[in-house]
C-alpha cells in the first residue's frame, strides 16, 4: 500500500513539474527567427495587429513633441524692486554722484519694466523655437523667442557695464555691481511640464498597422531587424488577449502529460513485466524521469533569462539509469516519450523531440552494460554525436530556426548528454541502495567465484560446489537461449546452495568427502526433511548477511519453490503404518515458487543436474527422456506458474541443458526419483 502512494505521489510530482515547469507560458505567437536567416516559404500575418514605434523612433517623436510645446515666461514685477534695493545700496558707496545714480537706476528701471530674460538658461532645456509670456494675467501668444519684447539678460548686463564706465566706475566695482543684476521674466514649469503631458498623451505609438494576410516576409526572403519588429509586436499582441485562454491552456498541458503517462503504462504493463511485478522497480522508473524533468525545468528556468528557446535536457540522465537498470529497449521508449512531453516546452517542438529522442536512444544503447569501461564513454560521446547530427539537419532543412546564436544550440547538444551521463553514474550506488535494485556491476562482483561465500563453500562442502558451478553452467545457457539475463542466472546458480555451508553433511553430494557415514540414517523422514529444507533459509540469511544482490537472493529464497522432498516422503510412507496418514505438504518446500524467469531457470537446472549427475556413456540415449521428464515435472507440479515462462522456453530450455550435458559422462550419484540412490538425501 505504501509503494501505491509513493507511486501515485511521483505521478503527481511528475504532473505537476510539467504543467508548471516544463510546459512554456501560455503564448500567442512562438514564431522565432534569426535576423538574416532566408524563409523559403516565406511569412504572412496571421492576424490584424498594431507595430509600436520601436524604443529609439519613440525617444526621438517625444523629444519633437516635447519641442513643439512653446516654452512658458511669466513677468515678475517683484525682481525689479528687490534689484534696485541692492544697486542703489551699492552704487551709494562707489560714487557720490546721486544724479548720476539716479539716472543709472532709471535705465535699468525701463529696461525692467519692459523684461529681462535670461536667454541662455532657458535653451540649456529648452530647444524650441517658440514661446508664450504671461504678464498682468494675460498671455503675449506663441512667439518666436528671439521675437519676445524683452531685454536679453546679456544685453542689460552689458548696457550697465558701459553706463557704469562712463560714470568713471572701476572694473572691480563694476563687476560686484552687474553680478546683482537678475532676470524678471522667469520660466513657468509648472505650466509647460502640464500643457507636454498633454500633447505626449495624445502622441500616436503606433509606427504601422498590418493587416491579417500581409506579406511580412516574402518567399525565399531575408529575416530583417523590421521583421523582428513586427514578430515581436504580433506576439505581443496576441498574448495581451490569453487571460481568457489561461484555464483551457492548463487542461491541454495537463491532458498532454496524461496521455503520455497512459502510454508509459501500457508500455510497462505489457513489455516490461518484470519491473510490474515489483514496486520498487516501478517507484525507481518514475522517480528516474521524474528527476529528469525536475532537471530539465530547473536548466531551463536559469536558461530562459538568457535566451529563449534552450535544446538541453536531461533526457541522456533518465535513458541511461533507465538502460542499466531495466533494458535499453526501455531506454529508447522511455527517451521518445519523454522528449515528446518535454519538446511541448519549446518553440520548436519538432527540432527538440528529435534531438532528445536520438540523445537518449543513443546513450541507453551504450551504457547498458557496465562491465564494459568503454560502455560509459560511448554512451556519452554517441548520445552527443547525435544529438549534433539530429541538430545540424534540422538546421539543414530551415527546421527549428531561432534566434539564438547557431553555436548556442550546437553547444547545448554536446554539454547536455555529457553533464547527464556523468550525473548518473555518479547516484547508481544511491538508486542501488535506496530502491534495492542492482545493476549488471553489481551482479558481475557477485559472479565472481573469489566471493567469500563461494569460497567457503569451496572449502567445507566441495561437492555442494561442484554442483553449484555446474548448475551454474546449465543455467546460464538456458538463460540465453531464453533471452533472460544469464549473468544474473549464472550467479543464482552459484549462490543457490550456499545454505549448505551450515551442515553440509546433510548433503548427498558433499557425503563422499566427509567421514562417519550417511547422517539420515539415524534421523527419522521428517527430521531429515527439516534438515535439508533449512538450507533455503540459511542461505537467505548468509546472502543478505554478506551482501549478495538481492535478486540473487531471490533466487536462492526460489530456487525450490514448494517442491516435495520425495526421498523422504516415500521413506516416510514406508515407515508408516498407514501410508495414507503422511502429507506430502510436510514434506515440501514452503517457497515462494519463481517469480522470474531467471529463478525458474535456475530451478530447473538445479532439478536436471540432479538428475544427471551420476550418467554414464550407455546412458547416452536416455539423457533426453530424464530432462525432459524433470522439466515436464516441474511444470505440472505448478512451479512455474508465477514466472513468466512458455512452453516454448522450456523447449528453448531444454535444447540448451541437452547440449551441455551432452559434453558430460563422469561418474556421478543419482538422486530420486531419476536414479537409484535418490533416499541418500536431496542432492538439490
Amino acid at each position: 500500500m505504501k509503494g501505491r502512494i509513493a507511486l501515485l505521489l511521483l505521478l503527481v510530482a511528475l504532473e505537476g513539474v510539467f504543467v508548471f515547469l516544463l510546459a512554456p507560458p501560455l503564448s500567442f505567437f512562438d514564431f522565432e527567427a534569426a535576423q538574416g536567416e532566408p524563409m523559403p516559404s516565406g511569412l504572412i500575418s496571421p492576424t490584424t495587429f498594431t507595430v509600436p514605434l520601436s524604443g529609439s523612433e519613440l525617444d526621438q517623436q517625444r523629444a519633437a513633441v516635447e519641442n513643439s510645446v512653446p516654452f512658458y515666461l511669466v513677468y515678475d514685477s517683484g525682481v525689479w524692486p528687490s534689484v534696485r534695493a541692492s544697486l542703489e545700496a551699492r552704487l551709494v558707496r562707489v560714487s557720490s554722484d546721486t544724479a548720476y545714480v539716479n539716472g543709472l537706476l532709471r535705465e535699468l528701471s525701463a529696461m525692467y519694466d519692459k523684461g529681462v530674460l535670461d536667454v541662455d538658461m532657458v535653451r540649456r532645456s529648452f530647444s524650441g523655437d517658440m514661446a508664450v509670456m504671461r504678464r498682468n494675467a494675460g498671455d503675449t501668444g506663441a512667439t518666436p523667442l528671439g521675437s519676445l519684447n524683452v531685454h536679453s539678460l546679456s544685453e542689460v548686463t552689458t548696457a550697465f557695464g558701459q553706463l557704469l564706465a562712463a560714470g568713471g566706475i572701476g572694473s572691480g566695482a563694476t563687476d560686484s555691481l552687474e553680478s546683482l543684476l537678475r532676470a524678471n521674466v522667469l520660466p513657468d514649469s509648472a505650466r509647460r511640464a502640464e500643457n507636454v503631458q498633454a500633447a505626449l498623451q495624445s502622441m500616436s505609438m503606433v509606427d504601422t498597422v498590418i493587416v491579417t494576410g500581409d506579406t511580412l516576409v516574402p518567399p525565399g526572403g531575408l529575416v530583417t531587424g523590421r521583421t523582428l519588429q513586427m514578430l515581436e509586436a504580433l506576439r505581443s499582441a496576441g498574448n495581451s488577449g490569453l487571460s481568457s485562454r489561461q484555464i483551457r491552456y492548463g487542461i491541454g498541458r495537463f491532458a498532454l502529460l496524461a496521455g503520455i503517462l497512459l502510454l508509459a503504462t501500457l508500455y510497462v504493463r505489457d513489455s516490461m513485466k518484470d519491473t510490474r511485478a515489483g514496486m520498487n522497480r516501478i517507484l525507481l522508473l518514475a522517480t528516474i524521469w521524474l528527476l529528469s524533468a525536475a532537471a530539465t525545468s530547473l536548466v531551463w528556468l536559469v536558461l530562459r533569462q538568457i535566451y529563449r528557446g534552450s535544446f538541453a535536457t536531461f533526457v541522456t540522465f533518465g535513458a541511461a539509469l533507465t538502460a542499466i537498470f531495466f533494458h535499453r529497449r526501455d531506454a529508447a521508449v522511455f527517451s521518445v516519450l519523454f522528449s515528446a512531453a518535454a519538446a511541448a516546452g519549446q518553440p520548436h517542438p519538432y527540432t527538440s523531440m528529435l534531438i532528445g529522442s536520438i540523445s537518449g536512444s543513443l546513450a541507453g544503447y551504450a551504457a547498458w552494460d557496465l562491465r564494459k569501461r568503454t560502455s560509459l564513454p560511448l554512451s556519452a560521446a554517441l548520445a552527443s554525436a547525435g544529438g549534433l547530427f539530429a541538430f545540424a539537419t534540422c538546421r539543414t532543412l530551415d527546421i527549428g530556426l531561432t534566434s539564438n546564436p547557431v553555436w548556442i544550440g550546437a553547444l547545448e547538444t554536446v554539454i547536455a548528454p555529457l553533464a547527464c551521463t556523468g550525473i548518473a553514474i555518479s547516484l547508481l550506488p544511491s538508486f542501488e541502495r535506496v530502491f534495492g535494485v542492482t545493476t549488471v556491476l553489481a551482479i558481475g562482483e557477485a559472479r565472481n567465484r573469489n566471493h567469500i561465500l563461494l569460497r567457503e563453500l569451496s572449502q567445507w562442502a566441495m561437492g555442494t560446489w561442484q554442483h553449484s558451478q555446474d548448475v551454474a553452467d546449465l543455467a546460464a545457457e538456458a538463460a540465453r537461449a531464453i533471452d533472460a539475463d544469464a549473468e544474473l542466472t549464472e550467479a543464482g546458480g552459484l549462490f543457490h546452495d550456499v545454505g549448505k555451508l551450515m551442515e553440509p553433511r546433510y548433503f548427498i553430494e558433499n557425503l563422499p568427502h566427509l567421514a562417519g557415514g550417511n547422517p539420515h540414517d539415524s534421523l527419522s523422514p521428517r527430521e531429515s526433511c527439516r534438515k535439508v529444507i533449512a538450507h533455503v533459509a540459511e542461505g537467505v540469511r548468509l546472502g543478505r548477511k554478506f551482501n549478495v544482490p538481492p535478486p540473487i537472493i531471490d533466487i536462492i529464497a526460489q530456487h525450490h519453490g514448494t517442491t516435495c522432498v520425495k526421498s523422504f516422503y516415500e521413506k516416510a510412507r514406508q515407515q508408516a503404518e498407514d501410508p495414507d496418514s503422511v502429507r506430502q505438504s510436510d514434506f515440501r518446500y514452503p517457497g515462494p515458487l519463481p517469480s522470474t524467469r531467471e529463478a525458474a531457470v535456475v530451478m530447473l537446472a538445479d532439478a536436471v543436474e540432479s538428475a544427471t549427475k551420476n550418467l554414464g556413456q550407455t546412458d547416452r540415449e536416455r539423457l533426453e527422456e530424464i530432462v525432459s521428464l524433470v522439466i515436464d515435472d516441474k511444470d505440472t507440479d505448478g512451479q512455474l506458474d508465477h514466472c513468466a515462462i512458455t512452453r516454448g522456453n522450456l523447449i528453448s530450455i531444454q535444447k540448451a541443458f541437452l547440449q551441455v550435458l551432452k559434453g558430460r559422462f563422469h561418474e556421478r550419484v543419482h538422486d530420486y526419483p531419476y536414479g537409484p540412490d535418490a533416499q541418500r538425501g536431496d542432492g538439490g
